[in-house]
C-alpha cells in the first residue's frame, strides 16, 4: 500500500468537505502512523506458523551446538 499512498492521501482529502480538510488530514496520518507501528508487532504475535523464507531456529545452530565453531 505504500506504494500508492500519494493517490489514498488525494483521494481522501479530496472527498473531504472544504471545512474539515485538516481533521481529515489528521486522522489519515494519525491511523497510518498508528497502523506502521502497531502492524509487524501484532503481526509476529498473531501469524499462526512462519512464513515462507523464515529460517527459525534448527537444533544444532546454537552457539553451544558443537557443528557452530569456534567463536
Amino acid at each position: 500500500m505504500s506504494g500508492e499512498s500519494a493517490s489514498v492521501t488525494a483521494g481522501a482529502l479530496g472527498s473531504a468537505a472544504p471545512g474539515y480538510r485538516g481533521a481529515t488530514m489528521a486522522m489519515h496520518s494519525t491511523l497510518g502512523f498508528t497502523g506502521s507501528f502497531f502492524g509487524p508487532p501484532a503481526l509476529a504475535l498473531l501469524r499462526p506458523k512462519p512464513l515462507p523464507g523464515d529460517r527459525g531456529h534448527v537444533a544444532g545452530d546454537g552457539p553451544e551446538s558443537p557443528e557452530a565453531g569456534p567463536g
